[in-house]
């Protein structure tokens, strides 16, 4: 089975490099670019056709359902995982078509998974493990 392959559409550097570190750790997962913004996203998924977008909920431009909404309007049809500071927008991206949530606390141990259960047309976030140790 080949890799699953990531295109990492994050603003922010730092969480870029996060996620490429974990990701990388994966065998069966492979970011295979990275954007910071609108037009950059847009010519990324057309030349890489990736398997999973991952798409921060919080970028200056837009925000990441917008973001998910013009990919969607530019031909994107695959699964699209949406990285939130907190889960105040995990309602709006789920409404959107997200297929997967995480949020920065959880990146480590699910994000593999998420994006696996993404893949497979399956949702796919950190709510349960939010609400576990809220509660």
């Amino acid at each position: 089975m080949s890799a699953v392959r990531v295109l990492l559409i994050l603003y922010d550097e730092s969480t870029r490099r996060t996620l490429r570190n974990i990701l990388s750790e994966e065998s069966n997962i492979e970011v295979v670019g990275e954007a910071t913004g609108v037009a950059e996203a847009l010519v990324q998924v057309d030349d890489i056709s990736p398997d999973v977008v991952m798409i921060d909920a919080d970028m200056p431009d837009v925000t990441g359902v917008e973001m998910m909404l013009l990919l969607k309007d530019n031909g994107y049809d695959g699964p699209t995982v949406m990285l939130g500071s907190n889960l105040d927008s995990l309602d709006e991206a789920l409404r959107a078509g997200a297929l997967g949530y995480a949020t920065n606390e959880f990146l480590g141990e699910e994000l593999a998974g998420i994006i696996g259960r993404a893949t497979e047309g399956s949702l796919g976030s950190t709510a349960a493990s939010w609400e576990r140790r809220r509660g």
